[in-house]
């Protein structure tokens, strides 16, 4: 709840300790950062950050859960007073502020394509209107794109069925005057380390100066759709620059990974 668009690396980093450090030894912690009863994600806490967010919940130790759309960075729909059906909005009988107290702009058509109603429905009107955004925000659209939010999801979701991701270990720091928030993950000598930027200009981070042991170069799984990074790329983890906004996840050369769709 306390998370926004204008949210730092050590906010982030403060939440997520605080649901970790106190739980049980063989409980799993899950992850959840949108549902049916929020605004959605992407405009919660920024679309900039859309892809930020999907590694952060799909790397951290536990269980992930993603609510349609985030995959895509979809963003709520705006939707008029006379096409809000929501009964907590409706119920404040003010066509005026309803907005905030309404719950149908995440709740509308999931977007396939462009066609109508996103590819949803061929009536001539849903439940809740499509909106504008699925023409260009839909499945088709990135599965055809070289490099979409929708493979970067894909992606993530595949290396999270390695152990590193099932059952390693946790360490997380902040660096870079705390705009970055780093957390490696690590079973036995194989090891990911996942670098979010949460600061407003390009960061540079010496991972190796945090921890000693990890190798000197390690490989680019995935990052941010804008990030300027080639997966499978190698990294010295000397000097990792790292744009605003935007995360990576790094792999050593143990843990099996695909690196491409």
């Amino acid at each position: 709840k306390a998370l926004d668009r204008n949210s730092k690396a050590a906010d982030y980093k403060r939440a997520i300790d605080a649901w970790l450090t106190p739980l049980p030894q063989g409980v799993e912690a899950n992850w959840v950062i949108g549902n049916h009863d929020k605004h959605r994600a992407a405009s919660r806490l920024g679309p900039q950050r859309g892809d930020l967010i999907n590694i952060l919940i799909q790397t951290l130790p536990g269980v992930a859960i993603t609510y349609m759309g985030e995959e895509l960075v979809m963003e709520n729909v705006h939707l008029t007073w006379e096409e809000t059906v929501d009964p907590q909005a409706c119920n404040t009988h003010d066509p005026v502020n309803y907005e905030g107290s309404s719950r149908d702009p995440a709740r509308t058509p999931f977007p396939w394509d462009d066609t109508k109603n996103g590819g949803f429905s061929t009536a001539n009107t849903t439940w809740l209107p499509a909106g504008d955004q699925y023409k260009t925000v839909n499945v088709k659209a990135q599965e055809e794109a070289q490099n979409s939010h929708l493979k970067i999801f894909r992606k993530l979701t595949t290396i999270r069925k390695q152990p590193v991701f099932r059952q390693g270990s946790y360490d997380g720091k902040l660096l870079a005057d705390e705009n970055v928030y780093a957390y490696k993950r690590q079973d036995g000598n194989n090891i990911a380390i996942v670098v979010l930027n949460f600061g407003t200009s390009t960061q540079t981070v010496n991972l190796k100066a945090t921890w000693s042991t990890i190798p000197d170069e390690m490989k680019v799984y995935t990052s941010s759709l804008n990030s300027k990074l080639t997966n499978g790329q190698n990294l010295m983890t000397t000097s990792i620059e790292i744009m605003s906004d935007n995360g990576i996840v790094l792999l050593s050369s143990g843990v099996s990974a695909v690196y491409s769709f």
